[in-house]
């Protein structure tokens, strides 16, 4: 490196007063534009490859095994057998209560149409609910909220039945 250094030095003169000859930078720039530049290929793409399906089967084998575990398994069962008993008792009860008032309320499409909106309305939130309990089986306050939305409409129409009775006690008096 020290014999670089004193060559350099004591040609020094020859090197700062020379100019590159004529269309050097040219050469130069064509030089550039000639060169291949080499993009890096990574032949271990295969690798890559096997192990993204390696772990897409391991994790599909963990939650085959997780769903069919004993426990989860009688979760599941229980949570519809009590999801469908409730479905079962309120919606006969909502049928009854129904009926009822579309009997009494059959000429009157004022009332008639305001409760069959707000019952509709109240459908799409019991189907909402029931979505999130097959999401979240078994969860208590989902199937306590579904209740609570059958009593609701029950009540209801317990209310505008028991509207019509009254007022028609009312005229008879």
């Amino acid at each position: 490196m020290d014999c670089i250094d004193k060559i350099i030095n004591q040609n020094r003169h020859l090197m700062d007063n020379t100019d590159p000859p004529r269309g050097h930078f040219d050469r130069f720039q064509a030089k550039l534009k000639s060169q291949t530049i080499l993009i890096p290929t990574n032949h271990n793409s295969w690798i890559y490859a096997a192990a993204t399906v390696a772990i897409l089967i391991i994790i599909s084998f963990w939650g085959v095994s997780v769903f069919k575990s004993p426990l989860i398994q009688q979760q599941f069962t229980t949570s519809y057998s009590e999801i469908h008993d409730v479905e079962r008792y309120y919606q006969g009860q909502l049928d009854n209560k129904m009926h009822a008032f579309q009997k009494i309320y059959a000429g009157d499409k004022n009332i008639a149409g305001d409760v069959n909106v707000e019952i509709q309305e109240m459908e799409t939130t019991r189907k909402s609910l029931l979505y999130n309990y097959q999401v979240n089986p078994g969860n208590e306050r989902i199937l306590n909220e579904i209740v609570n939305n059958y009593r609701l409409q029950i009540e209801m129409l317990n209310a505008v039945i028991s509207m019509q009775a009254n007022s028609e006690n009312d005229l008879k008096l």
